[in-house]
């Protein structure tokens, strides 16, 4: 919170008498400096004494104590008047009315578009004071530093900011006790060197009101409205008293739909960069590598093998490896889709069979797996090629953590779905790694990515494709160690299956 020190509040009193024109030769004070309640209090004093002493003599001794306790108490009472100053008040426009209320009307602006609703409210206040000038400055996290927040009205237009400008507290002149004060104040531009002056120069500002903007007990920042005639009168300082808190809120509730649309809208630009970011390479690589594994292949035949079984062995590394990075070109393609969105394409499908080829396609989980599938699991429309990408990427997984540990892989009908179980016995996934693990790059150990390989995109993709589908993935420990995923797809039965 912003707090002074009493060195800061007597400098503050002295900038803010300054800049609204007030004089230090104040009429609450006597000759010499002396306070005007003092001398009086002084007068009836000696006044009380003098007046006691001739009616004690002339009357008697009680009237003479009368005499100098009316005269202390009308003392006392100038006194009190200074030290306790009763509340001003605010008076009456020429017309002999009350002083009506601040009206603000956000015009076109709407709450889905903060920066123009808040462009509004600022031509709104501005407005109801006849001013060209309305800017907001917020109070950033350190508590030193008041902000310029964009947009803002400057003569009459709306501005944007080309930087972020701070103007610090320390030396904000009339900012500073703005900021600290429970009501409006008047400034003035000055000779000073304040963070005020240089901000009323740099938007030509000869005189403002600058109105405190708090929720709560906490300080948000201060609002700036420049006025043409250089200063607020009593009744502008009301009204504008008045709106502090509504406005307060309003400004407080659209400066935080601002940032969290800026913020928004630039997580989706990056997310479109990096997703046609990995369209484009992933076409780029995928061509050329198609060529390279085809030559690999054909050089692999028995009759054009080489003789030397190294090289054949060289040969055979090559296309293990083409393979893996064909497999990762093809994942980084597939986040691409799905954020795009995934065509789908259901076929009538043998799910055993399915399951089977899948399991095959994964370098070494034939020797490590267990199929369990219900035998009386009738043919089902599916995409077979995601069913079939979502199982190799949950098996590859099963193989690539699960250190040699048996694999089980199910399925299952259960109503409508279909149930697909991918369950192995090897350390698991911590709870805090299980928490994002089907987020895109997420890895569920990081220690050991070298050693196992990938990129973290096998779940996020597994996540993607089942969901297209219509399904869900879910993932829990597996009783007695190890991780077990499920899969559950709405499946169609064919009418003559």
């Amino acid at each position: 919170m912003f707090l002074r020190t009493p060195a800061e509040e007597d400098t503050d009193l002295r900038h803010q008498r300054e800049t609204n024109g007030l004089s230090f030769d104040d009429p609450s004070r006597g000759p010499g400096g002396t306070p005007a309640s003092v001398t009086a209090a002084a007068l009836w004093a000696a006044a009380g004494i003098a007046s006691g002493a001739v009616l004690t003599g002339l009357i008697g001794p009680g009237a003479g104590v009368a005499a100098a306790g009316a005269a202390a108490i009308a003392g006392a009472a100038a006194w009190g008047r200074t030290h306790h100053p009763a509340p001003p008040r605010a008076p009456e426009d020429p017309s002999g009315e009350v002083p009506s209320t601040l009206e603000i009307d956000l015009g076109p602006g709407r709450l889905d578009e903060p920066r123009s609703a808040l462009a509004g409210l600022l031509r709104s206040t501005a407005g109801a004071f006849g001013s060209g000038t309305a800017i907001v400055l917020s109070l950033d996290a350190s508590g030193e530093n008041l902000v310029l927040e964009g947009p803002l009205i400057d003569d009459g237009d709306i501005r944007d900011l080309p930087a972020l400008r701070r103007y610090p507290v320390a030396g904000g002149g009339s900012l500073r006790v703005a900021l600290a004060s429970d009501a409006p104040v008047a400034a003035r531009r000055a000779a000073h060197t304040t963070a005020w002056d240089n901000f009323a120069d740099e938007f030509r500002i000869e005189g403002a009101m600058l109105a405190p903007l708090r929720i709560g007990a906490e300080p948000l920042g201060v609002l700036v409205v420049g006025l043409p005639d250089g200063r607020p009168d009593a009744v502008d300082l009301r009204r504008m008293g008045d709106a502090l808190r509504p406005l307060a809120c309003a400004f407080g509730a659209l400066l935080r739909l601002r940032d969290q649309s800026e913020a928004a809208a630039d997580r989706a630009q990056s997310e479109r960069f990096r997703s046609d970011y990995a369209s484009v390479i992933g076409h780029e690589l995928r061509t050329p590598l198609t060529t390279i594994l085809g030559v690999l292949k054909t050089v692999s035949r028995p009759e054009l093998a080489p003789a030397n079984e190294d090289a054949r062995d060289l040969i055979g590394m090559a296309v293990i490896q083409g393979e893996r990075l064909r497999r990762l070109i093809e994942d980084m393609a597939a986040v691409a889709h799905i954020d795009e969105g995934i065509p789908i394409r259901p076929e009538l499908v043998h799910v055993a069979t399915l399951v089977e080829r899948a399991v095959e396609t994964v370098p070494g989980a034939a020797d490590l797996t267990t199929l369990r599938i219900t035998e009386d699991l009738p043919p089902l429309i599916l995409d077979p090629e995601h069913v079939r990408r979502i199982l190799a990427h949950l098996v590859g997984n099963a193989v690539k953590y699960g250190e040699g540990a048996p694999i089980l892989v199910g399925a299952a009908r259960e109503g409508d779905d279909l149930v697909l179980t991918v369950a192995d016995r090897g350390p698991g996934m911590p709870e805090e790694a299980a928490a994002r693990a089907f987020e895109p790059y997420e890895q569920p150990v990081r220690t050991e990515v070298d050693a196992y390989g990938g990129v973290g995109l096998g779940l996020s993709i597994c996540r993607g494709l089942t969901e297209a589908m219509g399904g869900g993935i879910t993932h829990r420990p597996t009783r007695g160690g190890g991780a077990t995923f499920v899969v559950r797809l709405p499946a169609k039965q064919h009418l003559r299956a």
